[in-house]
């Protein structure tokens, strides 16, 4: 009977210490695409997407992050940093994911 009981209380304290932990969910593995061409998951008790990174306008590719490249879309007025300048697609400007790269400073994209 002792022994019963004492099982009892260690389910109960095992439940009272889930509950108190809160949901530990596991999220999708999909990504959502940023503006600047990286890419956040989900995160969070919701599953919610990541904040996309603050985009950084530049006027030349030496104001940006190393490994971005000052890129003007043309959907854009003013140029951005953004990783979509070192690839041959730019899935974030372009609908068809076809476009023409310049070899300017900044890049310009054409759509295509």
């Amino acid at each position: 009977m002792l022994k019963r009981g004492i099982l009892i209380a260690i389910l109960i304290s095992l439940v009272l210490v889930v509950s108190s932990c809160g949901f530990i969910g596991v999220c999708t593995k999909e990504s959502k695409l940023c503006q600047d061409g990286t890419d956040v998951g989900r995160v969070g008790i919701n599953c919610e997407f990541e904040e996309c990174p603050e985009i950084q306008v530049c006027q030349k590719s030496s104001d940006c992050n190393e490994g971005y490249e000052c890129v003007k879309f043309p959907t854009q007025d003013t140029p951005i940093c953004s990783l979509c300048g070192i690839y041959d697609y730019c899935p974030v400007q372009c609908e068809s994911h076809d476009c023409e790269i310049t070899e300017s400073d900044p890049i310009k994209v054409i759509c295509t």
